[in-house]
């Protein structure tokens, strides 16, 4: 959605005041306990139109590399990276002359902190869970990238880890991004889980900027392939055309950073991809942020349409009844927060049995499949080396070749057969509880539309596991990792000297690939894809009761103090409010026309 150079400023002065309205009724709203006051949100808005401050987010699942990608933009080990989920909160990098990194809690207080000690604030293992009630982290660095780019980075919990926090952390974040650099990786490439994250961070960012992390992991024709299927599903899901995915190894970037080595940067990616998002936080700066700031800003203007309409309708009712609507709901949010965590606490009882199915089931392929799997691939191996044709390295990269395709061909049976068993379990499962859940949302909306004739919106989603998610076989190369062979040397040798320790690779080889490929499947391919159902069906029910009825609940307390007044005095207030509904109102239609307007500019053909 572009505008011209001549519309954007009146459109920035429509935004501008309209954010003042919002800023202005937020601020007398109750706040609930934990969570940023909406003034504060409105204030960011305003403010990040006036600086041009683009919010940029680093969003995807758990592993794949996403706080190593900032450290590398930054060239600084700033942020905590490893192998196991890491981030667990919020974290805001911002450049700054003085370093430093400030911690801001749930309960509104800030801390001071060295940089050094970061990590017990924002990663599972110094705060594991976000026992510490971390609301976000905001870290100054001196960083060229930053600074020349005048953007803020984000990073975001990896969604889709055992650690549902994290991932509910980013879902509701995605409200305040702006553009997003989406990071998907070879291991596997794209799940349906990230198509979900990608679905739901479009309605917020305005730009996103694809990379394929740790390109280094796999040759070349392989790469090319992951680019390609990630592309097309890309394409396919968001409805794009000529999508661009920009392979990078994050780790070869910081190394050759760190380490003054510019053939590892080079050979990164990194360079290409800072090329791109210059680009985006230059030429499309203005654009990115009034599209994203007008969005968010009338999302804000309609919830505060909803709430202050049940407050009108609250101050309304007669006392007696408000104050026992009150208690009701009170007691009804107590009642379906206990026995939301019942039906959760059960739910994920019985989806270790599903697991449990599924770790029975890959070891008996295993023990019936394995062996011969080695068998043929020695065979195969050994007619190779019978047949004299080839180097030793054309040779060796003919048994690679066989073994990732009867990988392929191994675990593909396994996966047609276990998918649909697999996903009938956990669709029974759900179906088990489907009705409690289902009941508990719909006796929330009950309790709404009795007391206000206000549709709350909230039924939950149906969650099955039908997935485009593809298993991505890889391996190894053949002799890569290992030292007493020193790389490659063995296919250098003489074929005489190759012949043994080649035999002996390939079955070590054969063995080895053919169990580790078991556990990725169990994990990459299953166990993700469980998690995300599990996850999803929480959070939709969550976002349902902690949005929709605590703000309802919010509105009704307001009402309540109004219908204690003196019948003048609450005339006055019922007849600011009603002014408040209108002004709310106006703005409604003054951003709904503002996006309309772009939308218009965007079908009309551009003059050359």
């Amino acid at each position: 959605m572009e505008s011209t150079e001549q519309d954007r400023p009146k459109e920035i002065g429509v935004i501008q005041d309209s954010l003042d309205v919002l800023k202005k009724i937020a601020a007398s709203k109750p706040v609930m306990d934990g969570e940023t006051p909406l003034a504060d949100y409105i204030e960011e808005l305003r403010q990040k139109l006036s600086s041009e401050d683009v919010y940029l987010a680093t969003l995807g699942l758990f592993k794949r590399g996403k706080s190593t990608l900032i450290n590398a933009l930054l060239q600084s080990d700033v942020l905590p990276s490893g192998v196991v989920p890491v981030t667990s909160v919020i974290t805001k990098v911002r450049y700054a002359e003085v370093e430093s990194a400030t911690i801001f809690f749930g309960d509104g207080q800030v801390k001071e902190v060295p940089l050094s000690e970061l990590s017990a604030f924002v990663t599972e293992k110094g705060n594991p869970g976000n026992v510490r009630r971390v609301r976000e982290a905001c870290v100054s660095v001196r960083s060229p990238f930053l600074r020349e780019n005048d953007v803020t980075i984000i990073d975001t919990p990896g969604v889709g880890s055992t650690y549902l926090e994290g991932t509910e952390a980013t879902y509701r974040f995605l409200e305040s991004v702006d553009a997003s650099l989406f990071v998907l990786a070879v291991d596997p490439p794209i799940s349906k889980e990230e198509v979900e994250l990608l679905t739901a961070a479009t309605k917020y960012a305005k730009k996103t900027v694809f990379v394929l992390n740790k390109k280094d992991y796999v040759a070349p024709d392989i790469l090319q392939e992951a680019l390609d299927f990630c592309r097309q599903v890309i394409q396919s899901s968001l409805a794009l055309e000529d999508v661009k995915v920009q392979p990078v190894s994050a780790k070869l970037a910081l190394e050759g950073y760190l380490s003054g080595d510019r053939a590892k940067t080079a050979q990164s990616g990194i360079t290409e991809l800072k090329s791109t998002l210059r680009d985006v936080l230059g030429q499309e700066r203005q654009d990115i942020l009034v599209a994203s700031v007008s969005s968010k800003s009338l999302e804000v203007a309609r919830g505060l349409s909803v709430s202050q309409e049940i407050a009108i309708k609250s101050a309304r009712m007669p006392l007696g009844e408000l104050e026992q609507a009150l208690v009701a709901i009170d007691t009804f949010l107590r009642s379906m927060d206990s026995r939301a965590r019942e039906i959760f606490y059960l739910l994920d009882g019985k989806s270790k049995e599903i697991v449990q199915t599924l770790d029975e089931d890959l070891a008996r392929f295993k023990t019936e499949r394995g062996p011969e799997f080695v068998a043929m691939m020695e065979s195969f191996a050994r007619g190779l080396l019978a047949s004299n044709k080839g180097s030793s390295r054309q040779i060796t990269n003919e048994v690679e070749s066989k073994l990732r395709e009867s990988l392929r061909d191994a675990y593909s049976d396994f996966l047609s057969s276990e998918t649909p068993k697999i996903d009938e379990r956990f669709v029974n499962l759900v179906n088990t509880f489907n009705s409690d859940i289902e009941d508990l949302a719909a006796e929330a909306r009950r309790k709404m539309s009795s007391a206000f004739g206000i549709d709350m919106e909230g039924r939950t989603r149906d969650i099955d596991l039908v997935s485009e998610h593809k298993f991505y076989f890889r391996i190894d190369p053949l002799f890569r990792s290992d030292p007493m062979l020193m790389t490659e040397i063995p296919t250098l040798l003489p074929k005489f000297m190759f012949k043994g320790t080649f035999l002996k690779k390939v079955t070590e080889k054969a063995a080895k690939e053919f169990d580790s490929t078991a556990g990725r499947i169990r994990y990459d391919y299953f166990m993700v894809r469980l998690d995300k159902g599990l996850i999803e069906l929480k959070r939709n029910l969550r976002q349902y009761l902690d949005g929709s009825i605590l703000t309802a609940r919010n509105a009704m307390a307001e009402g309540s103090e109004i219908r204690r007044l003196s019948e003048a005095e609450m005339e006055r207030k019922l007849s600011g409010l009603r002014e408040t509904q209108e002004r709310i109102r106006t703005v409604e239609r003054s951003l709904e026309e503002l996006l309309l307007s772009r939308e218009r500019t965007v079908a009309k053909p551009q003059e050359v």
